[in-house]
């Protein structure tokens, strides 16, 4: 519709205050067809503004060699989002790894509702089972290195 970049807000007014000018516009571009084919119509639904990321690479290019370091917003983004999700995946990690920490060290009947939900949040029963397993064999050890 529009013939060169303009800014995001100014498309949202456009959106929101001139439809009409948008629906004209289309019409007068394919007038055309609509009077070669009366059984034809067209149905404008969707209006929106859109900011596309573009990329000048020969731009990019002379300021790479200018010295300037080039960071595309998308591209930060990305990166951030990787981070965040890097960051969710290690706290689940450790958190996984205190809660089979304290199932092979404490009584599970002396857990509070907190650490209790957790174990049923992040544990299976499988793994509860198999790290109970390893406490009671690990007792079974420590019981019969003192009486040797």
């Amino acid at each position: 519709m529009l013939d060169r970049t303009v800014s995001l807000t100014l498309c949202e007014a456009i959106v929101r205050y001139a439809k009409h000018h948008i629906v004209d516009m289309f019409l007068l571009n394919r007038h055309h067809e609509l009077y070669f084919d009366k059984s034809l119509r067209y149905e404008l639904i969707n209006f929106r503004a859109q900011r596309q990321n573009t990329r000048d690479i020969m731009q990019d290019l002379a300021d790479t060699a200018a010295g300037i370091e080039v960071v595309h917003q998308a591209d930060a983004e990305k990166l951030r989002k990787e981070q965040k999700r890097a960051r969710k995946e290690a706290r689940l990690a450790q958190r996984v790894r205190s809660l089979e920490k304290l199932v092979l060290t404490g009584d599970l009947d002396s857990l509070t509702y907190s650490q209790r939900r957790g174990l049923e949040k992040h544990l299976s029963e499988e793994r509860i089972a198999e790290l109970m397993e390893q406490r009671s064999i690990n007792a079974v050890q420590v019981q019969t290195s003192l009486f040797v």
